[in-house]
């Protein structure tokens, strides 16, 4: 499905990018949480009002279900795919803010998604330069010919879906750990990662003992926050997610106060998007299982009544 899907986005220049109005924002953040609540007719119901449609998915390989909210044809907003396990074993989000201008990280993030058992995964619905117009949020970028970010950039502008089901996901009790892939080709490094902040952390902070993992398994990383990288770019200290997450208060335009280890900016050579085998054997190592909260079943609730779709008609995840 997630191949099937990144076919789809509109690309840069196409104006395939519509921003949502506030009351869609806020309409898709409770679909979302009522579909992390595991009330999916619900949740089905509320992604109609927002153009969206909820499948479910199962993969016969596992007999795993995954709900799967989708644009509904003819896609022209950009909103993006999303994808929750109902069975999931980490308590994690993985986010896909640019599927085609960081080639292979769809994939890469799909791939990620099913060998952590994580609990969602959002991708994108649009080339982060589909759109003209500039993003509110502050920060300027060398992509798209350079200047201000552009609204279509699902990293760098709170008012899209990618953002809301953030803040969704960000609601739940426990909050969840928040992974963003990114694509790099400006240093020979094989990832560069950070908490969303350039403040130093300790050896113990999950960031770089991530780092520490890559190592140990031949990918040559650093880390924004360990003190003997001082002056590394690329720390995603602009992108609105890592801002939630790390507690700012208005993430379009206040960096975030502290770093609350909730989330993981991962910049990655494309030799690492490629084959990202190397760097899911690092998460695994540092992301333990954990009990995900469950809501009950019946009606309302996780045990939706639709029968669900196989991957012949679907595709995997």
């Amino acid at each position: 499905m997630v191949a099937e899907f990144r076919r789809t986005i509109p690309g840069a220049g196409s104006g395939g990018f519509l921003e949502p109005a506030a009351a869609e924002l806020r309409r898709f953040r409770e679909c979302a949480q009522a579909l992390f609540a595991g009330e999916t007719e619900r949740a089905a119901a509320c992604f109609e009002t927002v153009g969206y449609e909820l499948r479910t998915l199962e993969d016969p390989s596992t007999g795993k279900l995954y709900d799967v909210a989708l644009e509904k044809e003819p896609r022209t907003k950009g909103g993006g795919l999303y994808i929750l396990d109902r069975a999931s074993e980490r308590n994690v989000v993985v986010g896909v803010p640019h599927p085609l201008y960081d080639v292979g990280t769809a994939e890469e993030g799909c791939a990620i998604f099913q060998a952590l058992g994580a609990r969602a995964l959002f991708l994108a619905g649009a080339h982060r330069c589909a759109a003209e117009a500039a993003s509110p949020c502050r920060g300027r970028t060398e992509a798209c010919g350079g200047g201000e970010y552009r609204i279509s950039d699902a990293a760098h502008n709170a008012s899209t879906f990618f953002h809301a089901a953030h803040e969704a996901a960000y609601s739940l009790d426990p909050k969840p750990i928040a992974i963003s892939l990114h694509g790099q080709s400006s240093s020979a490094l094989g990832a560069i990662l950070s908490d969303g902040t350039s403040r130093a952390a300790g050896p113990e902070a999950l960031v770089n003992r991530l780092r520490d993992a890559l190592r140990r398994r031949g990918v040559p990383s650093r880390s924004c926050n360990a003190r003997e990288h001082s002056g590394l770019e690329l720390c995603g200290t602009t992108n609105v997610q890592g801002r939630l997450f790390n507690g700012s208060p208005d993430p379009c335009s206040s960096a975030a106060p502290s770093a609350s280890g909730l989330f993981l900016h991962i910049e990655q050579s494309r030799s690492l998007r490629r084959d990202p085998s190397a760097l899911i054997a690092a998460l695994l190592e540092v992301l333990p299982v954990d009990a995900v909260p469950r809501a009950g079943s019946g009606t309302g609730g996780s045990g939706s009544k639709a029968a669900p779709e196989s991957a012949t008609s679907a595709g995997r995840p």
